[in-house]
């Protein structure tokens, strides 16, 4: 992988995420605001694509983790979910992108 700015979005949009749909203008918008933020909250009603567009932004926030040099620190990522039913399905939607990516360091511990 290349060495990228954390900022770097639209590189990072490049990056093919296997077995989710692309995103639409808006979830585009919504997951670049979230990459260059600290902190980010998804909601929304049932069937607005929340677990394809979190899918996503953990898939470019670990490729960002695995490209941005960080001297002696991993990067972790922290997910949660209003229930045990929703966080099964984005981790359903992580598997399938996970499994392609063999070379990917990304570990799940789900508490």
């Amino acid at each position: 992988y290349p060495a990228v700015d954390y900022r770097d979005v639209e590189l990072l949009q490049q990056f093919p995420a296997p077995g989710l749909p692309p995103l639409d203008d808006t979830q585009k918008q919504a997951i670049s605001a979230a990459m260059k933020q600290p902190f980010t909250v998804i909601q929304g009603p049932a069937g607005t694509g929340k677990s394809v567009m979190a899918s996503r932004l953990i898939h470019m926030l670990s490729l960002r983790n695995k490209m941005v040099p960080v001297s002696g620190v991993k990067p972790q990522i922290l997910v949660c979910a209003p229930s045990d039913q929703s966080l099964d399905v984005l981790l359903g939607k992580c598997q399938v992108w996970r499994e392609c990516h063999k070379d990917h360091d990304f570990d799940c511990l789900k508490i």
